[in-house]
């Protein structure tokens, strides 16, 4: 799986830099900046001695557990009752898988610190993430002047069922995104936080515009850019460290690969078919109530069918009477026609609205038609429809 845009930031500076709160009596004392030379991300602490950040931060040559991590410092603002402190890294305690191709990595990393710290430590959660749903971000923008950063806060909306992560797909699924979120390098580690102290993830990428590129063919589809940030839910982390159960549920299982991407492609595209066409047959059945009460004479020439124009789901499609084939017994004599018919016509849009769902927006209307019939010397019967979008042309033949 690739995600957009890994969030860890490389700055010209290689020594420490200050940090400060953007809030100073809304900035929680874990939150902090990891430091490594010119890296910079997003931490915070989980314990008096542990800090959580995520696996991408660390350098390369660290990558395995109970190994040095030294040379990375903590970096603490000062807060509404603590000062500014710097905590060095120890060892590191937790690293989740690498992140590979075609697969939901959690990213994550918990670090130990050569000393404790009297600062509260942020709890873990693993409640998950609700549908549509406010959640709290702590990020540190960093400041690539000074090397330091500064911790803002964020609240983004979790959002199931986007184009751009449709893996989104429950409370429970190990990777959530935020929509509108917009997070810039620098801003990996952050906590993501429902409640008082309590986390139930971390942010580590953002689509920046460019979005999840196993959907970038549905990005093209937008108009504006609307950022979103992807993160790592603890639903589905399993910490011995801790001593966290490993979850079994169905969502913590799922699996990225292009054959998933195009059956679920398939099954969203299915289950809105289906909820365009309930709605349309509602429609078409008001309309035959009123069928009955329209003088639409000579409709009988013709047998009619009622549906989409194009059989395509594009982003825009219409719902439209069309000739099916004629009545040879009472039209053989006749060579031209002219009928005059109201007929319902249904206006179906497709949208991605400003969370990137699909969406899809129906307007029905009875319409007058005026139709010219022109029968050939093959026996087709041309049959010139003039919808309100524009005219459209049959070639029918006699009905069996």
């Amino acid at each position: 799986m690739k995600y957009g845009v890994l969030l860890s930031l490389l700055v010209s500076i290689g020594v420490q830099g200050r940090v400060y709160c953007e809030y100073p009596d809304d900035c929680p004392p874990a939150i902090n900046q990891l430091q490594f030379k010119n890296k910079r991300c997003t931490a915070f602490l989980v314990a008096r001695d542990l800090i959580a950040t995520n696996r991408h931060c660390l350098p390369d040559e660290m990558n395995k557990e109970r190994e040095s991590c030294d040379g990375i410092n903590f970096i603490f603002p000062k807060s509404k009752n603590h000062e500014t402190e710097t905590l060095k890294c120890k060892t590191i305690e937790f690293l989740s898988e690498p992140l590979v191709p075609n697969s939901v990595n959690v990213d994550l990393a918990v670090l130990r610190t050569q000393t404790a710290t009297n600062r509260e430590p942020l709890t873990f959660s693993q409640d998950g993430f609700q549908n549509e749903k406010q959640y709290t971000i702590y990020k540190v923008d960093p400041i690539s002047e000074t090397g330091g950063g500064v911790v803002v806060k964020a609240n983004c909306d979790a959002i199931q069922n986007s184009i751009v992560n449709p893996y989104f797909s429950s409370d429970k699924s190990p990777i959530i995104n935020f929509i509108p979120c917009q997070v810039i390098p620098g801003n990996s580690g952050s906590p993501i936080m429902s409640s008082g102290n309590e986390v139930r993830g971390i942010i580590h990428s953002t689509s920046d515009g460019k979005l999840f590129q196993l959907f970038e063919d549905q990005r093209r589809k937008l108009e504006t850019k609307i950022y979103s940030a992807f993160g790592t839910s603890f639903a589905c982390v399993h910490l011995d460290l801790f001593s966290y159960p490993r979850y079994n549920h169905g969502a913590c299982q799922v699996k990225i690969s292009t054959e998933s991407t195009r059956q679920l492609q398939k099954e969203k595209n299915d289950e809105l078919s289906e909820q365009i066409n309930k709605q349309v047959k509602i429609e078409f059945e008001k309309f035959s109530e009123k069928l009955k009460t329209l003088k639409n004479e000579k409709m009988f020439l013709l047998q009619w069918k009622f549906g989409p124009l194009d059989d395509q789901l594009e982003s825009k499609n219409y719902f439209v009477y069309a000739p099916l084939c004629y009545n040879d017994k009472v039209y053989k004599d006749m060579k031209t026609d002219t009928l005059n018919l109201e007929l319902l016509e249904i206006e179906m849009k497709n949208e991605i609205d400003n969370r990137l769902r699909y969406k899809f927006d129906l307007k029905s209307k009875i319409q007058k038609n005026k139709i010219f019939l022109d029968l050939k010397q093959d026996q087709q019967l041309k049959v010139d429809m003039n919808y309100t979008f524009g005219p459209k042309q049959f070639q029918v033949r006699a009905c069996k």
